[in-house]
């Protein structure tokens, strides 16, 4: 059984070959993942931005009425001068 330098080129290339088709596949299989997570990371980013804007919205409602509760403000505040006229005329 004589090997010659053709039979191990041959196999050679196959092997090759067969390297060649398996690092495609593999490259396929990731880049559909990558851009898998490229849209995930899109819809997340865009989510973030939806509960940072809720959040500010809550914030500035709690700031406010925080504000109005150290203000003493309540539902019903009249104001001072239709109590006491000495106000209205500055007396």
């Amino acid at each position: 059984m004589k090997i010659t330098a053709n039979k191990i080129f041959s196999v050679l290339c196959i092997v090759l070959v067969l390297v060649n088709v398996y690092i495609l596949v593999k490259g396929v299989a990731l880049s559909e993942d990558v851009s898998f997570y490229e849209k995930e990371l899109v819809r997340l980013k865009q989510e973030n931005i939806e509960f940072e804007q809720k959040i500010y919205a809550l914030e500035s409602i709690t700031k406010t009425a925080s504000m109005a509760a150290t203000l003493d403000f309540g539902k019903y505040n009249e104001p001072i001068f239709t109590d006491k006229p000495q106000y209205a005329f500055n007396k």
